[in-house]
């Protein structure tokens, strides 16, 4: 937390999120990043973006409308209040930010895909190179974040959603 809360300003994101990615083995913080196979070519291991970022299980504990995912959120957010108000944010304050955290991951949930379409490989299979996934993701500094995970030569990229990729970057450009 102190290391997020060092955080200045969005030129910084990139090497935070390394340093966050590496502890937490590349899930969790806003994406996910590792290697894998590449589905093109059985034998290449490349690096692969996938979606992250949600706390939930899946989208769906975000968008489904029934009594019970209501609730299930109404309780994840007080939750969340309740972690802004251990770390010294005071009651209300913690409500505005648990809000904004659902108000973020509902965006990022609304743009990954569902349970089905990610059962199809094909939906999951976007390789680009680093210049094309720069461009996708223009307020993210993916050379600071390559150098900082270590693997500052990696070129190649499957990006499993690249929507939502866009979601992640408008956020990071209006957050």
């Amino acid at each position: 937390l102190a290391s997020i809360d060092a955080l200045k300003d969005k030129d910084g994101l990139s090497a935070l999120m390394a340093r966050l990615h590496t502890s937490l083995g590349g899930r969790g913080f806003l994406m996910a990043f590792s290697s894998q196979q590449d589905f093109g070519d059985a034998s290449s291991v490349i690096a692969g973006a996938g979606a992250g970022g949600l706390s939930l299980p899946d989208r769906d504990y975000y968008l489904k409308d029934d009594d019970k995912s209501k609730t299930l959120r109404a309780q994840y957010q007080a939750h969340v209040q309740k972690m802004f108000e251990l770390h010294g944010d005071s009651p209300a304050q913690a409500a505005t930010e648990a809000q904004r955290v659902m108000e973020v991951e509902t965006g990022l949930a609304k743009a990954s895909l569902t349970r089905v379409e990610r059962r199809d490989p094909h939906k999951l299979f976007h390789k680009m190179g680093r210049k094309d996934l720069q461009a996708l993701t223009p307020h993210f500094d993916w050379d600071s974040y390559l150098a900082a995970m270590g693997v500052p030569d990696v070129q190649t990229i499957n990006v499993t959603e690249p929507a939502f990729y866009q979601a992640v970057d408008a956020r990071i450009a209006d957050t």
